[in-house]
């Protein structure tokens, strides 16, 4: 949980976005993780190597979003291509 707090920053973030189903982004750390989470079952995917689940980007990710309602903004969501769904 603490190492996904300090990752609820906003300028790590790329793509960030939501629509009724799901919060997305993309974190800039050691390489670029796609982060995607369910909002009604709160599942989680990330394409780090991590075997924590859900791992620290996710739950960085579900802080940013729960953080402020204009944070994460409403979006189409990306191609399926893209990883992110």
């Amino acid at each position: 949980m603490k190492a996904g707090q300090e990752l609820a920053n906003q300028k790590h973030w790329q793509t960030l976005g939501q629509d009724e189903r799901a919060f997305w982004g993309e974190y800039q750390g050691s390489a670029l993780y796609r982060v995607c989470i369910d909002k009604l079952s709160l599942k989680t995917s990330c394409s780090c190597p991590s075997r924590k689940i859900p791992c620290k980007h996710s739950i960085g990710l579900l802080y940013l979003a729960t953080s402020s309602a204009d944070t994460v903004p409403v979006a189409a969501p990306p191609r399926r291509g893209a990883g992110l769904r």
